[in-house]
C-alpha cells in the first residue's frame, strides 16, 4: 500500500512569525496545519486524491489573535511512497524556537506519540501529534536529543494499534555568534564564533529586505563571500549550525543578521 504526499513550498515573509495552510477544493478552503516559526517553508502532506492545491497565508499574532499578511496559491508537487517506507518522510530540523519534525503521515484515525530522550534523561512522551507538525519547544540547548515517534490507530471496538515508525537524533546548538562583516579585497569576510558540538556552519546572504540566500557551507569560524554582487552596502549575512552532511539544521540564526562595514 502507498502513501501518496505533496510537497508544498512557498515564499518566506521576513515580517511574518508563522503560516496558515488551507487545502482549495472547488470554492472551498480547508485549514491543514497552522506553523509558528517562519523559518519553515515546506512540508511534506499526505493526500487522499490529487489534490495538491493549497493557500498558505503568513501571519502575526496580537492579543491572541492572527492577523493575515500575505497570500500565497500553491500547487503541491506530487510523491507515491511505500507505506512501509513512510518513515523516510519525517524530518527533524532546529529552528529558532526549538526542534520541529515534520512530514508526520497523519491520516484519518491515526495520532502519534512524541518520546524523546537524551543523555540527561530517558525517554519521556512529551506530546501527541495530530498534525503534520510538531514543535518541541522545551529542549535545552546545546544537546542532542532522540525522538521515538510512535504511530496510534484505531481498529473498530479493538484496543489502539501503536508502533514505533521513527527514530531521528538530532542536535540542538547555540546559534553562531557573529563577530563581524566586512570587505576584503573585493570580497566579504564574515567571521563568527565557533559552537561546541558544531561541525559544519551554512551561511547566508540578502540584500535590503529580500529573503535570505544559502551560498555555502564551511566548517571553519569564518567564509570569503566573493559574488556579493556591487552594492555591498546592502548585503547582509548571518550563519547557522548544521549536520556533516548538509541535510539537517542543528540551531537557529540571527534571523535580523548582521550589515556589511566598510
Amino acid at each position: 500500500m502507498a502513501i501518496i504526499y505533496t510537497d508544498i513550498q512557498w515564499n518566506k515573509d521576513e515580517d511574518a512569525e508563522g503560516y496558515d495552510l488551507f487545502e482549495c477544493q472547488n470554492e472551498n478552503r480547508i485549514f491543514k496545519v497552522s506553523i509558528f516559526d517562519n523559518d519553515i517553508t515546506n512540508i511534506s502532506v499526505p493526500i487522499e486524491g490529487n489534490q495538491v492545491v493549497y493557500d498558505v497565508y503568513s501571519f502575526y499574532v496580537v492579543r491572541g489573535e492572527k492577523r493575515y499578511l500575505t497570500k500565497q496559491r500553491i500547487i503541491g508537487e506530487k510523491r507515491v511512497v511505500e507505506k512501509d517506507n513512510a518513515a523516510q518522510i519525517i524530518k527533524a530540523n532546529s529552528v529558532n524556537r526549538g526542534v520541529l519534525l515534520n512530514g508526520l503521515p497523519v491520516t484519518a484515525g491515526t495520532a502519534f506519540l512524541i518520546y524523546r530522550k537524551s543523555k540527561n534523561s530517558p525517554y519521556k512522551m512529551i506530546g501527541k501529534a495530530k498534525e503534520k507538525v510538531f514543535l518541541d519547544q522545551t529542549v535545552q540547548k546545546g544537546l542532542a536529543y532522540t525522538y521515538s515517534i510512535q504511530s496510534i490507530k484505531k481498529s473498530g471496538e479493538g484496543k489502539p494499534q501503536r508502533k514505533e515508525l521513527e527514530k531521528i537524533t538530532i542536535a540542538y546548538l547555540n546559534e553562531p555568534s557573529l563577530i563581524s562583516v566586512v570587505t576584503h579585497d573585493n570580497s566579504v569576510r564574515v567571521i563568527w564564533e565557533m559552537v561546541e558540538g558544531a561541525s559544519k556552519y551554512r551561511v547566508y546572504r540578502r540584500t535590503g529586505k529580500s529573503e535570505w540566500k544559502e551560498i555555502g557551507d564551511t566548517d571553519r569560524d569564518f567564509f570569503i563571500d566573493t559574488d556579493q554582487g556591487s552594492d555591498v552596502s546592502e548585503c547582509y549575512y548571518t550563519v547557522r549550525c548544521v549536520s556533516s552532511d548538509g541535510t539537517q539544521f542543528q540551531s537557529g540564526y540571527n534571523v535580523k543578521g548582521i550589515r556589511v562595514k566598510q
